[in-house]
């Protein structure tokens, strides 16, 4: 009898939970500020931060992963519903310390939370902004992140040892049109001139 019932209710489960995904149920659940102020797990800025919707300009959630920009979302939920940091027997202690790479593309919001899971003064934030691929969500600034971390210090690592210094000088030059930290100084090594191609634009 469980054999014969086993294909047909796998299927009605398939359509039940199909439109749910770890993202649409942190949304509903979490819809509700009364509910969030009544909480004392997260703090006035965290639930004024958690009110932006860091999933606005994701048209259709996905089912087989996330994006780097539900996780602020998803850790939110985390963080009410049972708390965040490491598990020691049945309580949570906070993370001896944390390294977030790319942090140019994370939210103000898993900056907060993140420095609520972690001892204080032990996060390390590696980033670059000229690089962000989220710069409409992550920070606009280290001090958005400073401003969430408090006590934070910001270090700014100015040499490249990446690539020539005709390259690093012309990255440098077209870096300085559009963004905040384009001061880039390389090592002393020489190269190849940089070619440049240029096509005509099309219009259509």
């Amino acid at each position: 009898m469980l054999r014969q019932l086993s294909t047909p209710l796998t299927t009605l489960l398939g359509r039940v939970f199909a439109s749910t995904t770890p993202v649409t149920e942190t949304r509903r659940l979490l819809s509700s500020p009364e509910a969030l102020k009544a909480s004392s797990l997260l703090t006035g800025r965290e639930i004024q931060l958690l009110q932006t919707d860091p999933l606005s300009g994701i048209p259709t959630p996905r089912r087989a992963h996330a994006d780097v920009t539900e996780l602020p979302l998803m850790l939110a939920m985390q963080a009410f519903m049972g708390g965040i940091g490491r598990a020691v027997g049945r309580t949570l202690e906070p993370f001896d310390h944390v390294v977030l790479d790319e942090a140019q593309d994370y939210s103000p919001l898993l900056y907060a939370l993140l420095g609520r899971a972690t001892r204080q003064g032990h996060l390390t934030a590696l980033g670059d902004m000229n690089q962000g691929m989220h710069g409409y969500k992550g920070p606009n600034t280290w001090d958005a992140v400073r401003g969430v971390l408090p006590g934070a210090q910001t270090l700014t690592l100015s040499r490249t040892y990446r690539s020539t210094r005709q390259i690093t000088e012309l990255g440098a030059r077209i870096a300085s049109t559009y963004n905040r930290a384009a001061d880039v100084q390389g090592v002393d090594r020489d190269g190849a001139e940089v070619q440049r191609y240029q096509g005509a634009m099309n219009s259509n």
